[in-house]
């Protein structure tokens, strides 16, 4: 065979396993988007300590938000089950909380930070394995890692701390998944998630000098109500 023969059979079978892999590559089939509305409980516990006043922070407060999310993964058969691997970003509304602080236990309470968490979201890769319990209904198990960002704020009156804050977030959950049509599913789940912790610095309101600390810890169960649409 000549080279200009051997050079042209190279390209073209090039060309044919480029084609393939691109195939490969850009096939959507089992590729779904989702959109979700969640009840987030909220877990916000306190700890650190007030050198200006020279007592420790202390106390757990539940407080209850909504959050929203959408995702984009996709879904493999194997064996008996469903591996869904996806990106997920949620958007959880603003809290507020108050913490109690005290010159030592059992008290008497003598101050309270006051603050509040805002501009809440996160994003997570996620892995969950769906196992058939008939026709059109499912359940599930999973979990994800990603980081959480949020911007805190909290005092006493006498004493400030704030931050802005980004740290790692991990979650893990269970479910129910109902096949409305061929490409819909309809997902009713629970959620816990691990939202990180904001350690901060306290200083004084007047003059700025340095207080210690306030460490506030944020954990998050929420019931999720997900709609997943699939291309098949």
């Amino acid at each position: 065979m000549r080279l200009g023969q051997q050079l042209f059979l190279v390209l073209v079978v090039s060309i044919t396993g480029m084609s393939s892999a691109s195939a490969q590559l850009f096939n959507f089939d089992n590729c779904y988007v989702a959109g979700s509305f969640s009840g987030d409980f909220l877990t916000v516990e306190g700890s650190g300590r007030n050198t200006n006043g020279n007592f420790d922070a202390s106390g757990k407060e539940h407080e209850t938000n909504d959050a929203y999310a959408f995702a984009i993964g996709r879904e493999f058969d194997y064996c008996d089950y469903q591996i869904r691997l996806e990106s997920q970003y949620m958007f959880l509304n603003d809290s507020e909380f108050t913490l109690n602080s005290f010159p030592g236990p059992p008290g008497p309470y003598t101050f309270f930070y006051r603050g509040a968490f805002t501009d809440r979201f996160t994003s997570m890769s996620n892995l969950w394995i769906d196992k058939p319990i008939s026709e059109n209904v499912e359940i599930y198990a999973g979990g994800g890692i990603g980081w959480s960002h949020f911007e805190f704020a909290a005092s006493d009156g006498v004493v400030v701390s704030g931050k802005d804050d980004v740290d790692v977030a991990h979650q893990f959950g269970v479910g129910l998944t109902c096949k409305l049509l061929s490409n819909v599913e309809m997902d009713f789940g629970y959620r816990r998630m691990d939202l990180g912790t904001a350690n901060t610095n306290l200083k004084t309101i007047s003059g700025g000098a340095p207080s210690g600390n306030l460490n506030v810890d944020l954990d998050s169960d929420q019931l999720v109500l997900t709609l997943r649409v699939f291309r098949r």
